[in-house]
C-alpha cells in the first residue's frame, strides 16, 4: 500500500496513542518542535554521524527532531533491504539512546525494497539535501528531513526553523530545489510548558456549570511522565456530584473546529476522568465529550441552560493514571468523537449552532490532568453530515448487519458464488476465509486453510472460488462444498485476481510487479507479464483484450495486450497518487481510477488514457464499482463513507450522496443481479467485525 516513506516504514515504530494525532495539528508540532530546539544542544548531521556507527550499512532514510519527555531527542530512521532501524539520539548530549527494529509484513516489503533500491541509486543524499536547504535560509536549523518515493518519484523534504518561520523544501533526486512552502499553521496550541508552575496558566479562564457545589484548582505542574515535558496543567476537583469544572481557552471562536488534548485521570470516588468542550457560549451552553475510566465509557453531551443531556455513547476502556488523546470534530451538525486515534462517536445535532470557545472539563471530583491541547477550524469532509451534500438513504438503504464473530483485523475482499447464496469474505488479519449464507444471513464456515486471504473471484461455470494469499502465495480454488480442489504457489504477495470467461484463465496479482497468467482447468501458470510495481486493482475488458492495472508505486495506470503478455502503454496519474481501485465502463469507454492522495475520483478515457474528469471522494478507497444498470459509481473508503456518483455523461459526474458507514470499512461488494452491496466492516473497539448488506435504490 502506497504511503510516503517515513509513514510506510517507521509507522510501527513512531506511532503511539498518545501521539495519535499530532501530526495534524501543525500548530502544536510547531510548538513541540520549538521546545525541542530550545533545549537541544547536538545538531541534526551530529546526531546522524552519531546514529549511522549503529546502522552499518542501512540507507539513511529520514531525521527528526522531537521531545521524549523533557528530553530532546533525534530520531534517525534507516531502511534496508529486510526492514528498518530507527535509532534514538539525545540532542542534549549525543549520544544513542535506543535501536529498534522494524520487521515489515509482506504489505510493506516491496516499499522497502523498492525505497532502498532507490536510495542506494539516488545520485544524491540526504545528508547533502540537508546542506542545499540550509544554504537557502541564512541562520536556519533543519529540524526534519526525509526521503521519499511519491508517484514513482524519489526526491527529499527537509523542514528548516529561522526564527519564528517554518519552511519546507522539495528537493528532487539530483538535488534542485523544486519548490518551497513557509508554513503557516491554523488554530492555537497550548503545551503549558512556557508557564509558571504553581499558576493558573496564561491565556485560560475557569469556572463551573452549577456553580454552588464548585470547588476545583486548576494548576501548572511539573511532570516527569509529560509526553513534552516539564509541565501539565492538572485540576484539583473536590465539586459536587452535580458540577462540571471547566476551563475555558480565551482567545477565539470557532464554529466548525477540530479540538484535541491529552488526557489523564488521576483520582476521583464520585468520577473520573475528563473532556473537551467546544462551541461554548457560556458556563451553561456548550457541547462535551468525555472518558471516564470508572465506567469504561466515552460519551458526547450538549449542555444547554445547565442541564446535561446525552447524544451518543460508546464502550471505550481507559485507565487512571494513563495518558489517552480525545479529540472531537464538529462540522454543521456533524460530531465526530475519537479517543487514541479511534473514531467512537458519529452523530448529528443542531442544538448550538453558533461559533464558541473551546476548554476543558470534568465533573464533581474527577480530578485529571491536560497536556498539549491543540484547536484548528474545521474543514468539511465528504463523511460530514449536514455538509454541503445530499442525504445517502436516497441511493442505498441498509438492509440487514451480518456478524462474523470473533474475526480480528483486517478484511479484504469479497465474491459471491454463482447461485448468488453464499458470500466469500478475504479476513486477511484473521488468516481466515469467512462464508456467509445470505438466505439466513449468518456465518456458515470459517475456512483457516488461508494465511492473509486477499484476493476473491468466481469461476461461474464451475461455481468455485479462487482465493489468494498473501502471505504464503497460494492461489486455493475451493468447490461448492468448501473443499480445495486445486492450488498453485510461488506467486509471493498474491492478491487481485481476475477471470476471463472466454480463455478460462485468471489473472493474479502478485509479487514486486508481475501479473500471472494462470489455466483454470489444468491448474498451470502458463505466463507472467511483468510491471513496474505491485499491481494492486485491475480490470479485463470482456470486448476487447486489454488489462487496465493499476501501479501506485509507479503512479501510473499500466495497459497490458493479453495476446502478447506485456505493457504496451503507461498512462501517469498526475496530482494524485495512491492510486488502489478500479472500475470500467466498456461502453462509455471510460476507466474509473481512485486516488488516496489527495481522495480523488479519476475518469480516464480507456483509449487514450486522458483524464476527463476529476471529484472528491471518500478517503481510504480501497474499492469501485460501476452499476451500468442505473449508470452509477459505488466507492467504499475507510474514512467512513460510501460515495455514491451519478455519470450524467461520458465526461460528466456529479455526487449524488455520500452514505455514513464506520471508519475502516473500505472493502465492499455490488451485485448488480440482486442490487446489493456488501461492505466489510472490521473489528474495532465498540463493535464486532460484520457485512453490511446494503440495498441500492430504484
Amino acid at each position: 500500500m502506497k504511503r510516503s516513506l517515513a509513514a510506510a516504514a517507521f509507522a510501527a515504530v513512531l506511532v503511539m496513542p498518545a501521539w495519535a494525532d499530532e501530526d495534524d495539528f501543525e500548530v502544536l508540532e510547531h510548538d513541540v518542535i520549538k521546545l525541542a530546539l530550545g533545549k537541544a544542544k547536538v545538531g541534526m548531521k551530529q546526531a546522524i554521524e552519531a546514529a549511522a556507527k549503529e546502522a552499518g550499512n542501512a540507507q539513511l532514510a529520514e531525521a527528526e527532531l522531537s521531545l521524549d519527555g523533557d528530553t530532546p531527542v533525534f530520531e534517525i530512521g534507516f531502511l534496508t533491504d529486510g526492514g528498518a532501524w530507527e535509532i534514538t539520539v539525545d540532542a542534549v548530549t549525543g549520544k544513542v539512546l535506543k535501536k529498534e527494529e522494524e520487521k515489515p509484513d509482506s504489505e510493506e516489503a516491496d516499499e522497502y525494497k523498492q525505497t532502498s533500491k532507490a536510495l542506494s541509486a539516488a545520485k544524491f543524499t540526504l545528508l547533502q539535501a540537508i546542506d542545499a536547504a540550509m544554504s537557502e535560509v541564512k541562520g536556519g536549523t533543519v529540524v526534519e528531513a526525509e526521503a521519499e518515493v511519491e508517484n514513482g518519484r524519489f526526491g527529499f523534504e527537509v523542514q528548516v526553523l529561522s526564527g519564528d518561520h517554518f519552511t519546507r523544501f522539495h528537493i528532487d533526486g539530483n538535488g534542485r530545489v523544486l519548490r518551497t512552502e513557509v508554513e503557516t499553521p491554523e488554530g492555537q496550541a497550548w503545551t503549558f510548558d512556557g508557564d509558571e508552575a504553581g499558576k493558573e496558566p496564561v491565556g485560560w479562564r475557569f469556572g463551573y456549570t452549577k456553580p454552588a457545589d464548585g470547588k476545583a484548582a486548576w494548576t501548572i505542574a511539573k511532570d516527569a511522565k509529560a509526553m513534552s515535558g516539564p509541565n501539565v496543567l492538572t485540576l484539583d476537583a473536590k465539586s459536587g456530584g452535580g458540577t462540571f469544572n471547566l476551563a475555558m481557552a480565551k482567545k477565539a471562536t470557532y464554529q466548525d473546529v477540530d479540538v484535541r488534548a491529552r488526557i489523564r485521570a488521576n483520582t476521583g470516588k464520585a468520577d473520573q476522568g475528563g473532556g473537551l468542550i467546544w462551541r461554548l457560549r457560556d458556563e451553561q451552553n456548550y457541547y462535551v465529550c468525555r472518558i471516564n475510566p470508572l465506567e469504561n465509557n466515552f460519551r458526547v453531551y450538549k449542555v444547554v441552560g445547565g442541564k446535561r443531556e446525552q447524544i451518543q455513547s460508546a464502550d471505550c476502556e481507559t485507565e487512571a493514571g494513563k495518558w489517552h488523546v480525545v479529540r472531537a470534530k464538529m462540522v454543521g451538525k456533524h460530531i465526530q468523537c475519537f479517543v487514541d486515534g479511534k473514531k467512537l462517536l458519529d452523530v448529528t445535532d443542531d442544538t448550538l449552532e453558533d461559533a464558541g470557545f473551546v476548554g476543558l472539563w470534568s465533573k464533581a471530583d474527577a480530578s485529571s490532568s491536560f497536556d498539549n491541547v491543540a484547536v484548528k477550524p474545521k474543514k468539511a469532509s465528504k463523511s460530514d453530515a449536514g455538509s454541503a451534500k445530499p442525504d445517502g438513504s436516497s441511493s442505498m438503504a441498509l438492509v440487514r448487519t451480518i456478524p462474523l464473530g470473533d474475526v480480528e483485523g483486517r478484511i479484504d475482499h469479497l465474491a459471491v458464488d454463482a447461485t448468488g447464496t453464499r458470500l466469500w469474505v478475504a479476513a486477511l488479519g484473521n488468516d481466515t476465509i469467512e462464508v456467509i449464507d445470505l438466505e439466513s444471513g449468518t456465518r456458515l464456515q470459517s475456512i483457516d486453510a488461508a494465511k492473509e486471504p486477499q484476493g476473491v473471484c468466481l469461476i461461474p461455470e464451475t461455481n468455485r472460488i479462487v482465493v489468494a494469499s498473501g502471505e504464503d502465495g497460494m492461489c486455493r480454488t475451493f468447490d461448492t462444498a468448501r473443499n480445495i480442489v486445486a492450488s498453485l504457489g510461488s506467486l509471493d504477495d498474491a492478491d487481485n485476481v481476475r477471470y476471463d470467461p472466454r480463455e478460462k484463465r485468471l489473472y493474479v496479482g502478485y509479487g514486486k510487479g508481475t501479473l500471472a497468467v494462470v489455466d483454470c482447468e489444468k491448474g498451470v501458470k502458463l505466463a507472467d507479464i511483468r510491471l513496474a510495481g505491485h499491481p494492486e486493482s485491475f480490470q479485463l475488458e470482456r470486448q476487447g483484450r486489454r488489462i487496465f492495472v493499476n501501479v501506485p508505486t509507479a503512479g501510473h495506470v499500466a495497459v497490458v495486450d493479453r495476446d502478447q503478455a506485456a505493457v504496451v502503454a503507461i498512462w501517469p496519474i498526475s496530482d494524485a497518487g495512491a492510486n488502489y481501485p478500479m472500475a470500467l465502463d466498456e461502453v462509455s469507454k471510460r476507466l474509473f481510477v481512485v486516488a488516496r492522495k489527495p481522495a480523488k475520483l479519476l475518469v480516464l478515457d480507456s483509449e487514450s488514457g486522458k483524464n476527463v474528469a476529476t471529484l472528491d471522494c471518500c478517503g481510504d478507497a480501497d474499492d469501485i464499482f460501476y452499476d451500468a444498470a442505473r449508470r452509477q459509481l459505488y466507492v467504499s473508503g475507510g474514512e467512513g463513507c460510501i460515495s455514491v456518483f451519478q455519470q450524467e455523461g461520458a465526461d460528466r459526474y456529479t455526487l449524488k450522496s455520500t452514505v455514513p458507514t464506520v471508519a475502516g470499512a473500505r472493502t465492499s461488494l455490488f451485485v448488480p443481479e440482486t442490487s446489493r452491496l456488501f461492505l466489510a466492516v472490521p473489528r474495532s473497539i465498540d463493535h464486532a467485525a460484520e457485512v453490511r448488506e446494503y440495498r441500492i435504490q430504484p
